[in-house]
C-alpha cells in the first residue's frame, strides 16, 4: 500500500505570474479582434466603392450599347455616325477603322442622360475611355459584329503606384458585369481577360499594366444578345406576336407557317411564288407583271373582266367573250370541230358539217355546201370568173342549187351557156369575122374587137358590113296636083349619145308633063323644103318651075352618122 504524502499549497508568487500572462494574451486577442474588425470595416467600404463605380461603368456600357444598336448599319458600311448634330467619324488604326465616341457626344446625342458630367472614375481618377470596331477583320459589312470596351483608363491598385492589384474594388465591377466584365491580370497584363476565359481583348492602357478595369460592349455581349439588332444574324425565336411602328425590311428569305395578313398595300420587288418550293411554284407573278399559272392551271374569277389603263376592256361571261378591241389568235378559233384561221390553215374556215352558213335577222344571208354558193339577194363584184368548160347541147344538171335557179357556164370557144330544160344553150356566142358558125342567121361577138357577127352561109361576117346607117322608116305614094304637098316627118329612135338625121327620097311614079303647058318639055323637078317637122313635097317643070300633076314615091329615112 502507497503511502500517503502530504503536499505543500502552491506558492502565491506562481499564481501572480499565470494571470499575467493571461491578462497580456486576453490583451493581445482583443487587440487582434479590434484590429480584424477594422480590416474588415475597410473591405466592406472597398467593396461599396467597386459596387458604386460597377453602376457607373454599367450605365456607360449601356450608352454605348444603345449607339452601336441604332447605328450598326452605318458603323458596318464602316460610316461615321451622325446623330443630332453630332458626328464620330472612324479612324484608321492598324488598317481597322475604330469609333471612340467621348462621354460629351454620347450625352449630346442622348446616350446618357442631360446631367452627366462624370468623366473620371472615383476609384483611381483614371479617365473613363470607349473604343469599338468591327469584326473579325476584312469582314463583308453586313456581315460584321461589332466588339469594343468601356475601360477605366488606369489600374486599380491598393496602393500607389507598384501596390498590388486590389481585388476587394473589382470584385464588386466584375461581379455586376458578368460575362461581360474584364480585368487585366499580372500574370498576363497586355490582355483584357473575361471571365473564366470567355473572351479577350488588348490592354487599351499604355504599358499594359495589371489592374485595368473593362466592360465589353458590342453585338456578342449578353446585354446586347437580348434585343433583335439591325443586321442580327441570329434567329430570336420570339415566343409572341413582333409588332412594329415603322417598316419592316426582310434581305433573306421568310419562312411563314401560319396565315399572313397585310393591313394594307403589299409592295414585293422580287416575283410571288405559290407552291412547296420555288422549284414546284403553282403561280407565280413576276416583277414585270407576268402571272404564271402552272399545276392544275385553273384560273377561277367571280368576273373574268380585264382591263388595262387606256379603257379597253374584256369580258369572259357565260354568254360568251366581249372586248373593246380585236381578237387575235396564233392558231385560229375553234368551236367544236370548226376550225377558223388555224395555224396550218391560216386562210381557211373549216366547217366539219360540211356546210357553211352566214346568217341574218332576216335568215340565211348566204350559204356554202359542196363548193355551190347560195345567195339570197344580189351578187355584185368587179368580175366573174367561171371555171368550168362546157359542151354545147350536153347534159347539165342543178345539183346542190334550187331547181328554179338558172345555172349558167363557158364553152371551149369562151361563149356564155345557160342550162335550159337540163341542156346546155349558148345564149351569148363569141366568135371570129370570117370564122365559121352552123346556124345561119344566128349573132355572135368578135373575140377580137367585141364587133356584132351574122352566121351567112356558114360564115361569119360583121354586122356593120351588112347594114346601112340609113333606116327607112316608110315609104308613102304622094298624089300631086300642081302645087306643093306637106309631109309630116317622123320620129327617129335615139341611139346613145347621137341624134338621128331625117331624110326624105321622092322617086317618080307616073307624072303628067303636058298637063301644064306647051309639047315642047325641058325637064322635070322632084324636091322638098325643110319646115321644121315637116315637109312641103314640089313637082315640077325645070323650065319657068310651072307645077306638074302626077304621082311620086316617098321613101322615109332616119339617118344615123
Amino acid at each position: 500500500m502507497t503511502p500517503f504524502r502530504h503536499r505543500a499549497p502552491p506558492r502565491r508568487r506562481h499564481q501572480r505570474g499565470n494571470a499575467l500572462i493571461l491578462a497580456l494574451l486576453a490583451l493581445a486577442v482583443t487587440g487582434l479582434g479590434a484590429a480584424t474588425a477594422l480590416q474588415n470595416k475597410r473591405v466592406e467600404l472597398k467593396r461599396d466603392a467597386g459596387a458604386a463605380e460597377a453602376t457607373v461603368l454599367e450605365r456607360l456600357r449601356n450608352g454605348v450599347q444603345a449607339t452601336v444598336h441604332e447605328h450598326l448599319a452605318a458603323i458596318q458600311q464602316g460610316q461615321s455616325i451622325v446623330k443630332d448634330g453630332v458626328t464620330v467619324d472612324a479612324v484608321a488604326v492598324d488598317g481597322e477603322l475604330v469609333w471612340s465616341p467621348t462621354i460629351e457626344q454620347l450625352r449630346t446625342m442622348g446616350y446618357l442622360p442631360s446631367g452627366w458630367l462624370n468623366t473620371r472614375s472615383s476609384l483611381n481618377d483614371g479617365a473613363y475611355g470607349i473604343t469599338f470596331r468591327r469584326v473579325p477583320a476584312g469582314c463583308a459589312p453586313v456581315t460584321c459584329d461589332v466588339e469594343g470596351l468601356v475601360a477605366i483608363r488606369a489600374p486599380v491598385l491598393d496602393g500607389g503606384p507598384g501596390s498590388p492589384v486590389d481585388g476587394v474594388l473589382i470584385g464588386p465591377i466584375l461581379t455586376r458585369s458578368g460575362a461581360d466584365g474584364g480585368v487585366s491580370l499580372a500574370t498576363a497584363p497586355a490582355t483584357i481577360q473575361g471571365f473564366n476565359g470567355t473572351w479577350s481583348h488588348p490592354n487599351p492602357v499604355p504599358g499594359n499594366p495589371a489592374g485595368v478595369v473593362a466592360m465589353r460592349v458590342g453585338t456578342n455581349t449578353g446585354g446586347f444578345s437580348q434585343f433583335v439588332r439591325i443586321g442580327d444574324r441570329r434567329d430570336p425565336n420570339l415566343g409572341g406576336d413582333l409588332s412594329a411602328a415603322g417598316n419592316l425590311s426582310v434581305r433573306g428569305s421568310s419562312v411563314v407557317t401560319g396565315k399572313a395578313e397585310f393591313g394594307g398595300d403589299a409592295l414585293v420587288q422580287g416575283a410571288i411564288r405559290v407552291g412547296n418550293t420555288e422549284a414546284t411554284s403553282c403561280a407565280t407573278v413576276a416583277p414585270d407583271g407576268v402571272l404564271s399559272i402552272a399545276c392544275a392551271g385553273v384560273l377561277n374569277t367571280r368576273t373574268a373582266i380585264f382591263e388595262d389603263v387606256s379603257g379597253n376592256r374584256s369580258e369572259i361571261l357565260p354568254s360568251g367573250m366581249t372586248t373593246t378591241g380585236r381578237m387575235q389568235s396564233a392558231d385560229g378559233f375553234r368551236s367544236g370541230s370548226n376550225v377558223l384561221f388555224g395555224a396550218s390553215d391560216p386562210h381557211a374556215v373549216t366547217v366539219a358539217g360540211g356546210e357553211f352558213f352566214v346568217r341574218g335577222a332576216a335568215g340565211n344571208l348566204v350559204s356554202l355546201e359542196g363548193g355551190n354558193l347560195r345567195v339570197g339577194g344580189v351578187v355584185s363584184g368587179q368580175r366573174l370568173s367561171l371555171a368550168e368548160v362546157v359542151a354545147e347541147g350536153s347534159a347539165c344538171e342543178s345539183t346542190g342549187v334550187d331547181a328554179a335557179a338558172t345555172q349558167i357556164s363557158v364553152t371551149a370557144d369562151r361563149s356564155l351557156a345557160v342550162c335550159v330544160a337540163g341542156r346546155w344553150v349558148t345564149s351569148f356566142r363569141m366568135g371570129s369575122a370570117g370564122g365559121p358558125c352552123a346556124t345561119e342567121g344566128g349573132a355572135a361577138t368578135d373575140l377580137s374587137d367585141g364587133q356584132s357577127l351574122i352566121c351567112r352561109d356558114h360564115q361569119y361576117l360583121r354586122t356593120s358590113a351588112l347594114l346601112s346607117k340609113f333606116v327607112l322608116v316608110s315609104t308613102m305614094a304622094l298624089q300631086m296636083s300642081g302645087g306643093p304637098l306637106r309631109v309630116q316627118k317622123p320620129v327617129c329612135p335615139t341611139s346613145g349619145s347621137t341624134v338621128a338625121e331625117r331624110l326624105i327620097i321622092l322617086s317618080p311614079n307616073n307624072e303628067d308633063a303636058a298637063f301644064a303647058g306647051p309639047a315642047t318639055f325641058s325637064g322635070i323637078n322632084r324636091f322638098a323644103t325643110d319646115l321644121g317637122d315637116t315637109w312641103d313635097v314640089y313637082l315640077e317643070r325645070s323650065a319657068g318651075n310651072t307645077a306638074l300633076g302626077g304621082n311620086l314615091i316617098a321613101s322615109i329615112y332616119c339617118y344615123y352618122r
